[in-house]
């Protein structure tokens, strides 16, 4: 339990009781991502899979949203413009959500270099974002 007199000041990572793995974030990589990216993260103690591990692909956009709500999966996606729609359409109808990341372009499609960046994410998300999971539609933006 927290001291009530630390209310306001952050929280380092090691007081926030988040392990060095990054445990608790469990990520969805779209059609977008390199597939390996996966599997680097993977061998960095991410929970993450990719679309073509979860189905056939291509698939809708929309198919993928509701696969990684079915399975509380963050979307990590450079598919900036549909997902956001989609993400403010499942909240207007109240579908489930488990929230977006979306990479800008500033990051290269680099498998590790994405999946080291989903590291630093996770690692720090808690101070931002509360600990895991993510809030239900809730939208963050990665880059380099």
């Amino acid at each position: 339990m927290r001291d009530p007199r630390d209310r306001g000041k952050k929280r380092s990572l090691a007081t926030a009781g988040v392990s060095s793995k990054s445990r608790g974030y469990r990520f969805y990589l779209g059609e977008d991502i390199p597939v390996k990216a996966a599997v680097v993260a993977r061998g960095l103690a991410l929970d993450a899979v990719h679309a073509t591990e979860r189905g056939p692909t291509p698939r809708p956009d929309i198919e993928h949203a509701a696969a990684a709500a079915g399975d509380r999966r963050i979307v990590v996606t450079y598919n900036r413009d549909d997902f956001l729609s989609l993400t403010r359409d499942a909240f207007a109808s109240g579908r489930a959500h488990a929230g977006l990341i979306i990479l800008t372009h500033r990051l290269p499609r680099d498998p590790a270099r994405i999946a080291h960046a989903l590291r630093r994410w996770a690692q720090a998300a808690p101070l931002t974002w509360g600990p895991p999971p993510l809030q239900p539609y809730a939208v963050d933006f990665l880059s380099a």
